[in-house]
């Protein structure tokens, strides 16, 4: 098993993320892959991915941060050995009622 979209980088998780990995994989989970929803998160998540070996992370702005869109962090952080995705990505138009053309340019981007 492969959890494909787990919140390991969330804050939540900092003082039992030894323990939270663990019983995911008494349980069977044996790699794990944190998408990047906003760029203030993708530091915490590369070094969970640089600390496990199990741990990898996608790089990728949600579109609710996509005012924190920056092409530099997509390039920055795409060829790490522990990134193997781009995402979280997409269109939210239902959070994100009035910026559609906004959400599809950087959706492009990405």
């Amino acid at each position: 098993i492969i959890d494909t979209h787990t919140h390991l980088d969330n804050e939540k998780y900092i003082n039992d993320i030894d323990e939270v990995i663990k019983n995911s994989k008494e349980k069977g989970v044996e790699k794990f892959i944190i998408p990047a929803a906003s760029p203030k998160d993708l530091p915490r998540a590369v070094k969970l991915a640089e600390k496990y070996d199990d741990v990898y992370f996608a790089v990728g702005v949600h579109p609710v941060d996509i005012v924190y869109f920056e092409y530099k962090y997509l390039t920055e952080f795409i060829n790490h050995p522990k990134c193997v995705a781009v995402g979280e990505i997409g269109l939210d138009y239902y959070h994100n009622k009035d910026s559609k053309d906004y959400q599809i340019e950087f959706f492009q981007e990405q």
